[in-house]
């Protein structure tokens, strides 16, 4: 963005006070897009800058939803394992025909089943703030855009639809996420009840 910034001051289409926007809320900074239209070539730069780095966040949140898509599926893995794991122990403690060695053995696979359950959840938690913050600063950006929209309808209204379908993704990316987590917690509640004391 600050290459963006760049080229609209070289345009002097940056000012730089107090301004009142179209929307009511109050800036020191203001982007005159007609100041920057006399430029073709800088305004196509400016465009190019933003749609770059939109693009970056977007390449950063696909990432961490990669993450958590890999950290989600590891995470089932393992808690299939211990299901597993738990209902062997129930056959053991019911027929009484393994030894208390066997039984030792098999609890410290539960436990080490549910401590790497714990990390993965953990790593789901770090993925999905950081997909948050993705998520945030592509607002950010379209908000940005919108304001310049507001008030040079003619020149930017193709530009806030195309990225008005970016912050709609990553909505739909982020209700996604929360759905991970509520089952990566309804399965640590599940662990949880098999726990041994």
């Amino acid at each position: 963005m600050s290459e963006a910034l760049e080229i609209l001051k070289s345009c002097d289409a940056f000012l730089e006070g107090h301004f009142l926007l179209s929307s009511g809320r109050h800036s020191s900074a203001y982007c005159q897009m007609a100041y920057l239209q006399q430029y073709p070539d800088r305004c196509a730069e400016v465009m190019k800058a933003v749609a770059d780095q939109i693009k970056k966040l977007a390449e950063q949140s696909n990432q961490s939803s990669a993450e958590i898509e890999e950290i989600t599926r590891t995470l089932m893995d393992d808690s299939s394992k211990s299901v597993e794991i738990m209902q062997q122990m129930k056959e053991i403690m019911t027929s009484q025909s393994e030894s208390m060695q066997d039984t030792q053995s098999i609890v410290s696979e539960v436990l080490g089943e549910i401590g790497r359950s714990m990390h993965s959840i953990e790593q789901i938690k770090g993925s999905t703030k950081r997909l948050e913050s993705s998520r945030n600063e592509v607002v950010q950006a379209v908000d940005e855009l919108s304001e310049i929209a507001e008030d040079n309808v003619n020149s930017t209204r193709k530009t806030y639809d195309e990225t008005q379908e970016v912050v709609d993704t990553f909505e739909q990316l982020y209700q996604g996420a929360a759905q991970l987590r509520e089952i990566a917690d309804k399965l640590v509640a599940g662990i949880d009840y098999f726990k041994i004391s």
